[in-house]
């Protein structure tokens, strides 16, 4: 199954940086194709095939072991945890109420010094009455500490680019001495987190669906058949009520 995703993340993700399809009437650079040639289909198929920005990002086939081998262990280690009352014990925090396509995240860190793919930084469950809890595991979350380079995605990913678009939830204020773990989830100016002892985190995230498929990869920053009557956050088209947390 996690081999289907990843590939199927690969195939996704790679036609997003697929451009400039061909007209009947034109080359890929835009010039009218030769007459003469219309009849020769490999002529056609080396012109439109040559140009190195048509080919979706590469992704060796060594990426693509290693990552499924990865996810695979992730699962092994993340296994007892469809018991949410084990994640509870081992420190895992629920953030909120249940958003549509992303669940319920559980938290254990605030901000990652060292990825750690078998250790995640959050769980995702979705509400399910038949599970230990109410909940049942969908996928994991990962927080990242890295400069961003200069495609818009960290310098030190760990997953190979073509496959995992990692995004940021910028200034948000870490305070260095919660109450609890979801004292990060609080919205403030700089002058007033400085103020309380805390600092901005701009970290790095990605979810990695490896419980529930999705149709939109494995790396999907959503999954559309997560949470399918949780609330819809606002960049998802609505508004959802004040206590649901980040």
């Amino acid at each position: 199954m996690i081999k289907m995703l990843c590939l199927a993340s690969a195939l996704s993700v790679g036609a997003f940086f697929t451009i400039a399809q061909q007209t009947p009437s034109s080359g890929s650079n835009g010039a009218p194709v030769n007459e003469a040639s219309k009849g020769d289909p490999m002529q056609g198929m080396h012109h439109r095939n040559t140009h190195e920005h048509e080919y979706p990002a590469a992704v060796s086939l060594k990426q693509l072991r290693d990552t499924v081998n990865e996810l695979d262990r992730v699962r092994q280690v993340t296994a007892k945890y469809h018991d949410v009352n084990v994640a509870k014990a081992d420190g895992y925090v629920g953030t909120g109420n249940e958003i549509k396509g992303m669940g319920i995240h559980y938290l254990r860190e605030v901000e990652s010094k060292h990825f750690d793919a078998e250790k995640p930084s959050m769980l995702v469950y979705e509400k399910d009455s038949t599970k230990p809890g109410g909940v049942n595991l969908v996928g994991v979350c990962y927080l990242l500490s890295s400069a961003e380079g200069p495609d818009g995605q960290p310098v030190d990913n760990p997953f190979p680019k073509p496959l995992a678009i990692w995004h940021k939830h910028e200034r948000v204020c870490v305070l260095n001495n919660p109450k609890n773990k979801l004292d990060h989830t609080i919205k403030l100016t700089e002058e007033e987190c400085n103020a309380r002892g805390g600092h901005f985190n701009d970290q790095w995230m990605i979810h990695a669906w490896i419980w529930k498929d999705s149709p939109l990869g494995v790396f999907s920053p959503s999954n559309p058949v997560v949470a399918v009557n949780g609330f819809v956050v606002p960049e998802l088209g609505s508004t959802p009520p004040a206590t649901v947390g980040r």
